[in-house]
């Protein structure tokens, strides 16, 4: 999840919505606080693109409160058990 963070963080269409200064505070955020979760594949569909059902486990998984994602098929969404799916420019208002 870290590695994907980074690589997320660094390319420039993100530029509209976290400083480099903010993206590096984001990650070393994250860096110092995450823990490594063992997540299993889920079998049910959960999201309408299947390729982002494995975000919501990790979320669920780690109990998230917070999902940060510009992917319309999550935002969609809304919420994911007690995590809250919020837009990258939405999280930067909230809390940076």
């Amino acid at each position: 999840m870290i590695e994907e963070m980074e690589s997320v963080v660094g390319p420039p269409r993100l530029r509209r919505y976290f400083s480099v200064e903010e993206a590096a505070e984001l990650l070393g955020l994250v860096q110092r606080n995450a823990l490594p979760i063992d997540i299993r594949p889920s079998y049910e569909p959960i999201c309408r693109d299947p390729k982002d059902d494995d975000q919501l486990a990790l979320a669920k998984a780690g109990k998230a409160n917070l999902l940060i994602n510009g992917e319309a098929d999550l935002l969609v969404l809304k919420k994911y058990g007690k995590s809250s799916i919020l837009k990258p420019a939405n999280f930067r208002k909230k809390y940076l």
